[in-house]
């Protein structure tokens, strides 16, 4: 999947076959796209596609019927970022850092399930959901703000039954969170990308990174780094494999 800044177009292609793309989504209104997510959600399970939009939108794909499921306005502000979560939910995260949580359910394709964290902070530039390991397991979702601020939140398997708690399990500064060992950098833009994504290997831990040349890894549950590797330059994405 592809997302492109113009007229909110996203292109579907086949990994398997080179050609044209399989589907193009076009917002009605021609609204920028900002945000993609991927996942097989239910039992079954569906393959889904989750858009946002600059308009505070989002859209729901079946990835094997072709079909829109849904397209709502979910945050006043633009969406920033998507991810999946577990027992078929799907988090958005919009500009102002705000969080909630959606039904990804065919039946109940985008409805409103719970307010994770309200609006305030510096812009949101990743999202990342770490699920639980086992039934009854809490997993955790996290969020890098332009700040440079990185914050980790508890979630459950039925996140939509739990009541969000006020505050974050951990949260830290990319610019202090530094070993000691870690050479010094000149000090980053206030405003700048912030990377974050789970280690599935290792479920305590966090890779983060941002305005400065460094990847770093911190234990949320300890609250500690342990880790900093220099990279060549400022990173604006990042995935963690399994």
């Amino acid at each position: 999947v592809s997302a492109s800044p113009e007229a909110g177009v996203e292109l579907l292609w086949s990994a398997a076959e080179a050609g044209a793309p399989l589907m193009r989504v076009v917002h009605p209104l021609g609204e920028e796209a900002t945000g993609v997510a991927l996942a097989e959600v239910g039992s079954a399970p569906d393959r889904l596609c989750a858009v946002g939009f600059a308009d505070g939108s989002a859209s729901l794909l079946d990835l094997d019927s072709m079909q829109e499921l849904a397209l709502l306005p979910v945050h006043e502000s633009p969406v920033a970022a998507l991810a999946f979560g577990p027992s078929s939910t799907l988090l958005t995260a919009s500009a102002a850092a705000e969080v909630l949580l959606h039904s990804a359910a065919r039946a109940t394709p985008l409805a409103p399930l719970a307010r994770l964290r309200t609006a305030g902070g510096a812009p949101v530039s990743s999202l990342d959901v770490l699920f639980p390991a086992h039934e009854g397991a809490i997993g955790a979702w996290a969020i890098g703000l332009e700040d440079q601020q990185v914050e980790v939140w508890p979630l459950g398997a039925d996140a939509a039954e739990l009541s969000p708690p006020s505050t974050p399990m951990a949260d830290f500064s990319l610019s202090s969170a530094i070993l000691p060992a870690t050479p010094a950098t000149p000090a980053p833009s206030p405003r700048a990308a912030c990377a974050v994504a789970f280690c599935p290997a290792h479920r305590h831990l966090v890779a983060c990174c941002g305005a400065a040349p460094r990847l770093l890894l911190y234990n949320y549950v300890r609250r500690v780094p342990l880790m900093a590797l220099e990279l060549d330059g400022p990173s604006i994405a990042m995935a963690a494999c399994p």
